[in-house]
């Protein structure tokens, strides 16, 4: 499930129909549904009093920003029992043992819940499940509950705050496509060879593990088409002994999110030969003042960013990413200025620049009108002047999406 941008006019067509079709109701409505969507504060007052209209209902999506679980979300899906779907983007203030609540939705297949208190996740049988999103820094997964995952058998995606610890399953898991944040220390031989079809991975590194072990661990994960990284703080350098990157190393990753890291700008020349890798996301991601590419690196690339760091000099030609299609640079307030060669890559689509220096405004710009003329594309550049606040952006960092 993934939320998506849509025209208001077309968001109105939707609801319209969904509500012709008896799909979607609306609260203040008395009519019956299928999925109840909310967005103001009074919840459980105003779907509680129509209870007759709701008790069937299979879906509840919730977007308003703030909530209490017991007073708000806790005592209304007590009188859901038929929940498959409990979707709540605001941000809940958790009670202990809040989610006890959950253990007798038995149809429950998706789970999204979003906090900004700590505490460790309870893990219920469901059988039904297939997606369980808990977002927050302090939500984490202990070994006393980690066991229960392999109790879900259609269980697709497991994404949470930390999972410190993870079982080898009984049997080979095909299910399991999608599992974050994976402490490293869990990232074993072992486990990575009895989930096979892993298509996306998070592994946090906590800011200490400085073994490598895990990664070498990832050549058993032929299928994986999105890794992300962060918290890699002792970790001076990629491995580069007895992996081969351009042919049997991750030959199916496209998108790869390094944060908050502590590499040199030169181990990118061993990402660069990654044969399918079509995104690359530099979130505080690396260190030094100089980034210098190499022939033959990231043919496949179609979108580079580049968020926070210290680099200062980028020497690149364009035959370096002959198909990139989108640059995003953010809060690179050293960086002078892109390399120039950039107006030659006739795929490059657009340049977006954010909190940056006004040097590197007047390098996008030039290449800009390189690129107007020799390929008449004059939409390319997307700029927000100033510096920003980096309070806000160590905020985003933290909360990056790495789907």
């Amino acid at each position: 499930m993934k939320r998506i941008r849509i025209h208001d006019m077309l968001r109105d067509l939707y609801l319209r129909e969904a509500k012709r079709e008896n799909f979607l109701n609306v609260i203040g409505l008395k009519k019956h549904c299928r999925w109840i969507s909310h967005t103001s504060r009074s919840l459980y007052s105003e779907v509680r009093s129509g209870d007759e209209f709701f008790h069937k209902s299979h879906s509840i999506h919730f977007t308003y920003l703030y909530y209490n679980w017991y007073t708000d979300v806790e005592r209304l899906i007590s009188h859901l029992k038929l929940l498959r779907v409990v979707d709540i983007r605001g941000r809940v203030y958790y009670e202990e043992n809040a989610l006890d609540v959950l253990a007798n939705l038995v149809h429950l297949r998706y789970l999204a819940l979003s906090t900004y208190k700590s505490f460790e996740i309870k893990l219920f049988e469901h059988w039904n499940m297939q997606s369980f999103i808990v977002s927050g820094d302090g939500v984490t997964l202990g070994s006393f509950e980690a066991y229960r995952i392999w109790k879900m058998p259609l269980l697709r995606n497991f994404c949470i705050g930390v999972i410190f610890s993870l079982e080898i399953p009984p049997a080979v898991y095909t299910n399991l496509e999608n599992i974050s944040w994976l402490d490293s220390e869990s990232c074993t031989n072992d486990l990575f060879t009895m989930i096979p079809n892993l298509k996306k991975l998070g592994v946090d590194g906590g800011f200490y593990d400085n073994n490598l072990d895990w990664f070498y661990n990832c050549v058993h994960l032929g299928q994986l088409e999105t890794l992300s990284i962060r918290r890699w703080g002792y970790l001076k350098n990629i491995p580069c002994s007895g992996i081969q990157w351009a042919t049997s190393f991750l030959p199916n990753l496209k998108k790869l999110n390094l944060l908050e890291s502590n590499l040199q700008w030169s181990d990118l020349s061993l990402i660069c030969m990654l044969p399918n890798l079509e995104v690359l996301k530099l979130i505080n991601a690396c260190k030094g003042l100089k980034w210098e590419t190499y022939d033959g690196g990231f043919r496949r690339l179609k979108r580079l960013v580049i968020v926070k760091g210290s680099l200062k000099y980028w020497n690149a030609v364009g035959d370096h990413f002959p198909i990139l299609e989108c640059l995003e640079i953010s809060y690179c307030h050293w960086l002078e200025g892109i390399p120039p060669d950039f107006g030659d890559i006739a795929t490059l689509a657009l340049i977006k620049i954010s909190y940056c220096r006004d040097s590197l405004m007047a390098s996008a710009e030039w290449i800009q009108d390189e690129q107007n003329n020799n390929y008449g594309n004059a939409a390319l550049l997307d700029c927000s002047k100033g510096f920003g606040p980096l309070d806000m952006m160590d905020g985003a960092i933290a909360l990056q999406d790495v789907n």
